[in-house]
């Protein structure tokens, strides 16, 4: 395989890892030129650091973190009510650390919007946990959706692979698991919520007691694809 085949290989390597994550500090690439028989090596030391191979020259190297957009949030909290019909936006109460990586900006906790910072194709997924405290054999329904806003939610749009729906004849202190999941393409700055809407104000969410750490709603994303 000639140099200027590796050449090419090479570039379209840095532009992958430039599109879709970072070299850390430590990482270094490494590649084989045909022309002299050497393997050659360049070790990423400092950001945006200038890559030259052969009289090539590769810019805008971000020596940053070497990890996929992605983000978990929760809300450990109880949540009820105060219409039956009406979409409600849903709060996090809690972002586990060791979960997040960057692309999915919060804003801090018992917030209700998720805001954009990267472009791509975005995996979602997640739960609701409902607990009916109504009377026995009573119809009731829960759902959830995700919806989203690129200006400041004079508009809300309302994705369509990510609604989920339960409806069904309930008992006293009946609890559910209620998941959604799907994907959504966004775009920096694009503003996402997730909203339940129950058929009565006796549902309300929380998780069964016999579990030591119990939640109200999950949220998760990540970037698949750009």
């Amino acid at each position: 395989m000639g140099g200027d085949v590796m050449k090419r290989i090479l570039t379209a390597l840095i532009l992958i890892a430039t599109t879709t994550g970072y070299l850390n500090a430590a990482d270094s690439l490494v590649w084989y030129d045909a022309d002299t028989g050497q393997m050659s090596s360049y070790t990423n030391g400092n950001a945006n650091t200038n890559l030259s191979m052969n009289g090539s020259t590769f810019t805008n190297i971000n020596a940053s973190t070497l990890s996929t957009p992605y983000c978990k949030f929760h809300n450990t909290n109880d949540v009820t009510f105060t219409a039956a019909n009406t979409w409600t936006n849903m709060i996090f109460s809690f972002t586990p650390t060791n979960e997040n990586s960057y692309g999915f900006d919060l804003g801090g906790t018992l917030t209700n919007t998720i805001t954009m910072t990267v472009d791509g194709l975005a995996e979602i997924n997640g739960c609701v946990r409902s607990y009916w405290t109504g009377g026995n054999n009573t119809a009731a329904s829960v759902a959830s959706r995700i919806v989203y806003s690129g200006d400041n939610w004079v508009t809300t749009n309302e994705a369509r692979c990510l609604q989920a729906y339960w409806s069904r004849e309930r008992k006293a202190n009946d609890y559910q698991t209620i998941p959604f999941a799907g994907s959504l393409y966004v775009t920096n700055g694009l503003e996402i919520r997730l909203q339940v809407q129950v058929s009565s104000t006796d549902m309300q969410l929380e998780q069964a007691a016999l579990f030591d750490q119990p939640l109200s709603v999950t949220f998760n994303a990540w970037i698949i694809g750009k």
